[in-house]
């Protein structure tokens, strides 16, 4: 082109620059809106989500009309940012085309007269507009992927900020050897600890021992941090000041698999996966035999449960159990903790779902089963409580008599 006609490759691409220009300016607002689009994008499916696993709490409520109307409003903003983005993407993808336009119409025109008046013969006006046609296609392509960049740059930043972030709790570079002889006997000293979303501290200075092989009774009021001491007692979280010893050796100096599998929690919210009794069991324990499971079954009272299903422990119970009743599914949550063969084992309302028979035969196999191991039992009902050797009562976030 340049060999044909300087002028004329001049013409061409003089509006280059203001193109260029042109797309630096314009890709904060793409990257705004791609970003704007994501973000609602996400709230309308954690709404979907949520509202449909609660969706039996919506109707004994008699909230549809209102559920609807929150629907629609979530999809309408997604809606929304959505035609603002395409729009967006529409003039920035149009706005170097434009002056692309502009540039080509000028060759022809300025060519033109340069035809007529004899600067240019016409087969090189022929030839230098069949050269340019082939350059402005990938010139146009490349502007395209400029653009492309802006919204690629969004996704990625944001799957990139998921994958940079640290978990606050993780095993240490070099973990201590578990202790010998484990017997599961556990301290808290002077454990102070403030949840990241409250101002006030739940755990203030606590400090509390429990024997090895004893089995205790937590008890409290809503929000005493009953279930704040279980978080720790796993390494959910870290107190911010003092200890939490596992035989003597401080809790986050042990491999943070080891310790959740040796202190086990069975709490009142049981979850559970689409697929068989014996799987949902397997999940504590894959090794485990089906003489293992049945075993399992057995000391969890499941036993009479699983012999009503259609294919005993192995019928799919469906998604998140649906084929099984609240308390059935407490006492899977039981059996799999007799799977995991605990050393600490604590009970956080695990019993809730269940009549006092049942209770009472489950906390007799526990003791049964675990004689020699630490059980924390924590529950509103003194039932739960038989056979406990101690009861520590924890009153915003202390120990009291």
């Amino acid at each position: 082109m340049v060999v044909l006609s300087p002028w004329l490759t001049l013409i061409a691409f003089a509006l280059v620059p203001l193109q260029i220009l042109f797309l630096k300016k314009a890709r904060p607002y793409l990257s705004q809106r791609t970003e704007a689009l994501r973000d609602r994008a996400g709230e309308l499916a954690a709404y979907i989500v949520e509202r449909l696993g609660g969706v039996r709490l919506v109707q004994t409520l008699a909230r549809q009309d209102e559920e609807q109307a929150n629907l629609r409003r979530y999809q309408d903003r997604y809606r929304d940012d959505l035609l603002k983005l395409q729009t967006t993407s529409y003039v920035v993808g149009a706005g170097p085309g434009l002056l692309m336009t502009v540039s080509t119409a000028a060759v022809f025109v300025i060519g033109g007269a340069m035809v007529i008046d004899g600067g240019v013969m016409l087969g090189t006006l022929i030839a230098f507009s069949a050269y340019m046609g082939r350059a402005v296609g990938p010139v146009q392509t490349v502007f395209g992927l400029y653009a492309a960049a802006a919204r690629a740059e969004v996704s990625l930043r944001r799957v990139m900020s998921l994958m940079d972030s640290a978990p606050a709790v993780r095993t240490p570079a070099h973990p201590k050897p578990w202790p010998t002889p484990a017997v599961g006997k556990l301290v808290l000293d002077h454990v102070t600890f403030t949840h990241p979303n409250r101002e006030q501290p739940i755990l203030d200075n606590l400090s509390m021992t429990i024997d090895a092989g004893c089995k205790i009774a937590l008890v409290g009021a809503s929000g005493a941090g009953k279930s704040t001491v279980v978080d720790l007692l796993q390494r959910h979280y870290d107190p911010d000041h003092g200890r939490v010893l596992l035989d003597g050796v401080d809790v986050r100096d042990l491999d943070l698999q080891t310790l959740r599998r040796r202190v086990v929690v069975v709490g009142q919210d049981t979850i559970v996966f689409r697929g068989s009794v014996a799987d949902n069991l397997r999940l504590a324990a894959p090794e485990a035999t089906d003489d293992m499971v049945q075993h399992a079954i057995r000391m969890a009272a499941l036993d009479d449960v699983v012999a009503r299903l259609p294919h005993g422990m192995d019928t799919d119970i469906g998604e998140r159990g649906t084929a099984l009743s609240g308390g059935e599914r407490q006492r899977l949550a039981l059996a799999r903790a007799v799977l995991q063969d605990p050393l600490v084992l604590i009970l956080d309302e695990a019993t809730a779902g269940v009549d006092h028979e049942t209770d009472m035969r489950l906390m007799t196999a526990i003791d049964r089963a675990f004689a020699d191991r630490t059980r924390i039992i924590i529950s509103h009902h003194e039932r739960s409580f038989v056979g406990v050797d101690k009861i520590l009562r924890i009153n915003a976030g202390r120990l009291v008599p």
